[in-house]
C-alpha cells in the first residue's frame, strides 16, 4: 500500500501525492472533515447547533434528521440504528465494506480530490453555500448502460452485464448545478435509485419497485413473491439463481423496497401474495425488519439463513463467484460529465 503526504505546489492549493510507503490512514483521516465528506456524497445537513450537524441518515431512509456529526470530535451517531463511530466506521457502514476495503475507499477519495479537499477543509462549511444548493436530484436523460466505468462497476459487484441490462439504465442527473452519470434502477413512481462507485442516492419520488417475472397466473393469491431491500440484492439473487446456488425456483414477482421505511407501507401488497420469501439484509436493521414482517403471517418465510454471516446477498455472491476476476480500476473521477 502507499502513503499520502502533503507537498506545497503553489499558494493556491496543496496536492496529495503517493509515495511507495505504507499508507498512514490515521494521518489521512486528519486531513478530512467528516461533515464535508458526507456532503461530498450528495447529502445536505438539515440543521446545525454549535459543533453538531444533523443529517437525514445516509445509511437508511428517514423523514426527520437523526444522524448527528460532532464536527469538533469528528465522530457521528445514527439515532435511527444505534450505529456510530469515526470516519472509517462511517465509510464501512456507508459502503458496506470491511476495514481493509475502507482504507482503499479512503485512498481513492484522497486521490480523486487533491485539488479541492485541503481548500474546502480550510473554509467554514457554512460558507460553502450548502443551504442555497439544489437539494434535489434532477434526472436529465436515461439510456442503456454504455459507459465503460459503469459496466466495470457492475462487474466489480460480480453481476453479469446480461442480467444488469434487464433492470438498470445509464442515467444522467444534476445535483447542485453539476451533471453526473450513474446506474439507475427505476421505482414504480418514476424515481430512480442511483449508484456508481462513489455515489449512492435517489431521485424523487422515492418508492418501492415491483417486478413480475412470470406470466400465466392471474390469481395473485396463488403467486409467490420475493422481497429484497436494494436492487443489487435482486441482481445477486438472479445471478445465483442462474448458477443454481440455493435458489432453485424463480418467484412469480419481486418486490424491491429501496428503503426499509417502505416495508409497512407495502404490507397489504405483500400479504396479497400466496407465498412470501424475505431476503432482507443481514444487518441489525434488516433482521429487525424481517422479524417484524414474520409477525404478519405464517406464509412469510425468512430466507436470510441462505446467506448467513454475510451482510447481504451481494456480499455473499462475491466470494462465491470464482469465475469473475477483479479488474484494475481506471484512475478517473467517475460519473462527472463536463
Amino acid at each position: 500500500m502507499k502513503r499520502f503526504i502533503l507537498i506545497k505546489q503553489s499558494h493556491l492549493q496543496n496536492n496529495i501525492v503517493m509515495q511507495n510507503e505504507q499508507f498512514n490512514f490515521k494521518a489521512a483521516k486528519e486531513q478530512i472533515d467528516l461533515v464535508y465528506y458526507i456532503v461530498s456524497l450528495g447529502f445536505q445537513y438539515s440543521k446545525q447547533n454549535h459543533h453538531d450537524y444533523w443529517f437525514k441518515s445516509p445509511l437508511h431512509e428517514e423523514h426527520t434528521a437523526s444522524f448527528k456529526v460532532d464536527r469538533r470530535r469528528q465522530i457521528w451517531y445514527d439515532h435511527g440504528t444505534g450505529q456510530g463511530g469515526d470516519l472509517i466506521d462511517f465509510i464501512k457502514a456507508f459502503h458496506r465494506c470491511d476495514f481493509k476495503e475502507s482504507l482503499t475507499k479512503l485512498q481513492e477519495y484522497l486521490g480523486l480530490n487533491p485539488s479541492t479537499m485541503e481548500a474546502k477543509n480550510k473554509q467554514n462549511i457554512e460558507q460553502d453555500n450548502f443551504e442555497n444548493a439544489d437539494k434535489h436530484i434532477h434526472i436529465i436523460a436515461e439510456r442503456s448502460v454504455q459507459k465503460y466505468y459503469l459496466r466495470q462497476y457492475i462487474q466489480s459487484r460480480h453481476i453479469s452485464i446480461s442480467i444488469a441490462e434487464k433492470f438498470l439504465k445509464e442515467v444522467d442527473y444534476s445535483l447542485k448545478e453539476r451533471n453526473y452519470t450513474a446506474l439507475g434502477f427505476a421505482n414504480n413512481d418514476g424515481g430512480y435509485e442511483l449508484r456508481n462507485k462513489y455515489f449512492k442516492g435517489s431521485s424523487m419520488p422515492k418508492a418501492p419497485t415491483i417486478i413480475s417475472l412470470t406470466e400465466g397466473k392471474n390469481d395473485i393469491s396463488q403467486q409467490s413473491l420475493s422481497v429484497f431491500e436494494g436492487f443489487f440484492s435482486i441482481l445477486s439473487f438472479l445471478e445465483l439463481l442462474e448458477k443454481d446456488k440455493h435458489f432453485t425456483e424463480k418467484p412469480d414477482s419481486i418486490l424491491v423496497l429501496n428503503s426499509l421505511s417502505f416495508l409497512n407501507k407495502s404490507q397489504d401488497l405483500i400479504l396479497s401474495f400466496g407465498q412470501i420469501d424475505m431476503y432482507l439484509d443481514g444487518d441489525t436493521a434488516g433482521k429487525k425488519a424481517t422479524k417484524h414482517a414474520l409477525s404478519w403471517s405464517e406464509k412469510i418465510s425468512d430466507c436470510s439463513h441462505l446467506y448467513e454471516s454475510f451482510k447481504d446477498l451481494n456480499t455473499y455472491l462475491v466470494p462465491q463467484d470464482l469465475q469473475c476476476k477483479e479488474q484494475e480500476e481506471p484512475k478517473i473521477s467517475y460519473g462527472l460529465r463536463r
